[in-house]
């Protein structure tokens, strides 16, 4: 079975995961092991639109729309941060 292609997934939390919204910031909290994982401001807009219903390139769209920087850009580091919070657990798509 070939994987998905990450533009495509749709993320959205595990259910062992709660959000803590500090200042403009974010931390995540895993129960059971304890784990916490802090999001500056931009991470914790994208986390934000982490739904289960857009995709990976409707976030980095809507992200692009907010920031004057270049889409190829936006679009990488917001693919880099799913994957990466997918690989930890927190995330599921």
């Amino acid at each position: 079975m070939t994987p998905e292609p990450v533009t495509s997934l749709r993320p959205s939390f595990a259910d062992h995961v709660t959000q803590v919204p500090v200042g403009d910031e974010l931390v995540l909290h895993e129960a059971g092991s304890g784990r916490l994982h802090l999001l500056d401001r931009t991470a914790a807009l994208v986390v934000s639109l982490f739904d289960g219903e857009r995709t990976v390139e409707d976030i980095a769209d809507a992200v692009t729309a907010v920031f004057d920087e270049q889409p190829e850009r936006i679009s990488d580091d917001v693919h880099r941060l799913v994957q990466d919070l997918a690989q930890r657990g927190v995330v599921r798509s």
